[in-house]
């Protein structure tokens, strides 16, 4: 449950960031590893191809790990929720001006047109049947994008096709 006193209004908690230097890539590596444990694979992966396309010299940058863990958390806990068996999800990384650029690819339901105006909305989910059976909450996104706008960093969708998929990008300053 969440509580009421939930601070995702008061942008002070996501502007304390506890920022040390490290390689997103590690952090990427990390979580993949999360996911591919035996108590959450059999929930997340569920038959998913999950793959990486990470650039080898990824500058080091200033963050806080915790903050951008959870980021990556929700981004790929989605992309892997919504991809059915037999699907695939990619991370891919790139260094683009004076940041970095992470995608999350998949192959999963996508998302409509007209959805994509809402989704980081607080509360909102795009599959109102699946609100609390899936046990999310529809703050997953809202989070990543208050997290990454603490950072100087941006969240958008990419790309988004019914049947076929989604991309999300963000962005995190050099």
């Amino acid at each position: 449950t969440i509580s009421k006193n939930y601070p995702l209004n008061k942008r002070e908690h996501f502007m304390n960031k506890q920022l040390s230097s490290m390689k997103i890539k590690n952090l990427i590596y990390c979580i993949a590893t999360l996911f591919c444990t035996s108590s959450f694979a059999e929930t997340f992966l569920k038959g998913v191809d999950l793959s990486y396309e990470l650039v080898s010299d990824l500058p080091t940058i200033s963050l806080d790990s915790d903050h951008i863990t959870q980021v990556l958390i929700n981004l790929l806990g989605n992309a892997l929720q919504y991809t059915p068996i037999g699907g695939k999800v990619t991370v891919k990384t790139d260094v683009k001006g004076n940041q970095i650029i992470t995608l999350i690819q998949d192959t999963g339901l996508g998302i409509h047109p007209s959805e994509l105006s809402r989704i980081f909305e607080r509360f909102y989910r795009v599959d109102k049947s699946r609100a609390r059976s899936s046990g999310g909450n529809g703050i997953g996104l809202t989070i990543a994008r208050h997290l990454l706008f603490a950072h100087g960093g941006t969240i958008r969708v990419e790309r988004s096709e019914l049947g076929i998929g989604s991309t999300f990008a963000f962005t995190l300053p050099l």
